[in-house]
This record gives C-alpha cells, sequence and structure tokens, in this order.
C-alpha cells in the first residue's frame, strides 16, 4: 500500500480505493484477500450499489475523486448527497 491511498467508499467488507500515486481505482476487502483494479465508472457503480442497499458509505470531495463523485451522484439525481 502507498500513502496516496483514499478511501473514496467502505462497507463492512470492502472500500472503494483510489490510488493516488498510480492514478488507480481499486476495491479492496478487509482483510488478507487481493484488490482488484476497476475503471472509476466501475468503483462508481459499487459504491451507488452500497446507497442503495443501505450497507455502506461513500466519501465525496476528496483527494482524485470529482469524477467519482459525479457518477455517483449522477444514479442519485434529486437526492441530497
Amino acid at each position: 500500500m502507498t500513502d496516496d491511498r483514499t478511501v473514496h467508499a467502505s462497507s463492512a467488507d470492502m472500500e472503494v480505493i483510489f490510488d493516488g500515486k498510480v492514478g488507480k481505482w481499486y476495491l479492496e476487502p478487509k482483510g488478507d484477500l487481493p484488490r482488484q483494479r476497476v475503471t472509476v465508472m466501475a468503483a462508481a457503480e459499487y459504491a451507488a450499489w452500497l446507497l442503495d442497499r443501505g450497507v455502506g458509505q461513500v466519501h465525496f470531495g476528496l483527494p482524485g475523486g470529482s469524477r467519482f463523485d459525479q457518477y455517483v451522484r449522477r444514479r442519485y439525481t434529486g437526492m441530497d448527497l
């Protein structure tokens, strides 16, 4: 892991990570399982899924996340996020 790792969404068993050092998005299980590289759109879709089911949090306004934030908010047009 690098110091440039930012958690943009989280649930009890998974985190959506942006690694600023390499500019890549990851789904990272909590525990010893390996992380999976994903597109920003896939990361946002997973985060929206967490919100839709009420099982996670999305952290808006973090470094490297403007497109991610935009994609998640688009899914929830009309909601106060």
